[in-house]
């Protein structure tokens, strides 16, 4: 079965499936927010007037936690990328969390670095992720 080409993170020993890991993670990052929103919202969760099993004994402290959880995974995909270059911050949040190339952000954002440049940014934020996730020593 042929490899399939991904970021080459073998010098930092980040190892392809961890990789992986970490792109699908920054690729909720969109379904994050949105939940992150309803259950501030109140939008969350299905109420009827019918008992159900398996509850949680206080859904307040449930959205709580939810919501913390949902939060910090945000911030930790929004500091990284900060932390890599405040500069670029946003495009490095488009092609991680929405797979926008290079070339498509240079068309439609004028992207101020150059191709070279940015991919060695992602490789690095990818990189302060392993290592805020405990992924990589």
């Amino acid at each position: 079965m042929p490899r399939k080409q991904g970021l080459r993170l073998k010098d930092q020993e980040i190892s392809f499936a961890a990789y992986s890991e970490l792109k699908a993670f920054c690729l909720q990052y969109e379904e994050k927010k949105r939940r992150l929103a309803d259950v501030y919202g109140g939008g969350w969760g299905h109420r009827t007037e019918m008992p159900r099993g398996n509850t949680c004994a206080d859904p307040t402290a449930h959205r709580a936690e939810i919501a913390a959880k949902l939060s910090n995974d945000v911030e930790l995909i929004e500091k990284t990328a900060k932390e890599v270059d405040d500069s670029i911050a946003t495009y490095l949040l488009k092609n991680v969390t929405q797979e926008w190339t290079w070339d498509a952000m240079k068309l439609h954002d004028n992207i101020p670095i150059g191709r070279r440049q940015f991919y060695a940014a992602r490789k690095r934020f990818f990189f302060l992720l392993a290592l805020k996730k405990d992924m990589i020593e």
